[in-house]
């Protein structure tokens, strides 16, 4: 659906949209996020998501402070 797209999430909260987007096989998203809280949230579900990756693939997010 969006293939080869990159995004931006800006105010990405828990990257609820940043992992939907990626689900839906976006090439790159960027995640905005001010507070460290939800900064080191998305951090840890893109490392356990990237960890459980069947084909090994490394998730395509980065995050913005």
């Amino acid at each position: 659906m969006f293939d080869d797209c990159d995004a931006l999430d800006l105010f990405a909260g828990t990257g609820a949209v940043s992992f939907e987007l990626l689900s839906r096989e976006c090439r790159t998203v960027t995640a905005v996020e001010k507070a460290p809280v939800q900064q080191k949230f998305i951090a840890k579900v893109a490392a356990e998501l990237a960890r459980s990756a069947a084909e090994g693939k490394i998730i395509g997010i980065t995050l913005r402070m």
